[in-house]
């Protein structure tokens, strides 16, 4: 679920490329028909996270603007990068400081619903 100022329910498809460190991502409002990926392990569902996996805060979604509403009609559109890091306050630093990026969304100790595990996440 993405709130504010988004405030729909998305549906995503992780994909590890094999063998590799490369991830994707498929994002949909649609919950897609599973019938149609037959590779998928027996026990795949789809599971309510807690974790923002998107914001959309760098848009201006009043004026229409979102990121799959692009000048070249593309399909599949880049929504963000990701990494994960062991000291999430350093690189909000680095990030806002050397590079000057504007934090949008700084999520420090919140506990998953997948697991239990903290997790601290920012959006820049």
């Amino acid at each position: 679920y993405a709130p504010d100022p988004i405030d729909k329910t998305f549906y995503s498809l992780i994909i590890q490329s094999p063998s590799s460190q490369k991830v994707y991502e498929l994002m949909s409002f649609n919950k897609p028909d599973l019938t149609q990926y037959p590779n998928l392990r027996k026990s795949f569902h789809f599971q309510y996270v807690n974790e923002m996996r998107a914001s959309f805060l760098s848009y201006e979604i009043k004026k229409g603007k979102f990121p799959w509403n692009r000048e070249d009609g593309g399909d599949i559109v880049p929504v963000q990068l990701s990494f994960g890091c062991s000291d999430i306050q350093e690189q909000v630093e680095f990030y806002s400081n050397v590079l000057e990026a504007k934090i949008l969304l700084l999520e420090n100790d919140l506990i998953s619903n997948l697991d239990g595990h903290t997790v601290h996440y920012a959006f820049l």
